[in-house]
């Protein structure tokens, strides 16, 4: 299970998708998410580089803050394609 969080990224899923994931798997990997800074960094690594560029400058050490908004970026985009469809 340690492995499988180590390779976990977002890829097609949502960023719910993601989160919920990610928070399951960490159970089985504390030691590297042992601070609210490298739980926000593994996840930020994982993300799409669609929703990970615009929050990379951002430097949230705050998960919770971190998920919130890059389910906004990610709303914010899907909605931007639907408008150009």
């Amino acid at each position: 299970m340690q492995e499988t969080f180590l390779r976990l990224v977002q890829g097609s899923k949502t960023v719910m998708q993601y989160e919920a994931e990610f928070t399951a798997l960490a159970r089985y990997a504390p030691q590297l998410v042992s601070t609210s800074a490298e739980r926000c960094y593994k996840f930020l690594r994982g993300l799409r580089d669609t929703l990970s560029q615009p929050l990379i400058s951002l430097c949230i050490t705050d998960f919770s803050e971190l998920v919130e908004r890059a389910r906004l970026i990610e709303n914010d985009l899907m909605a931007t394609q639907q408008w150009s469809l």
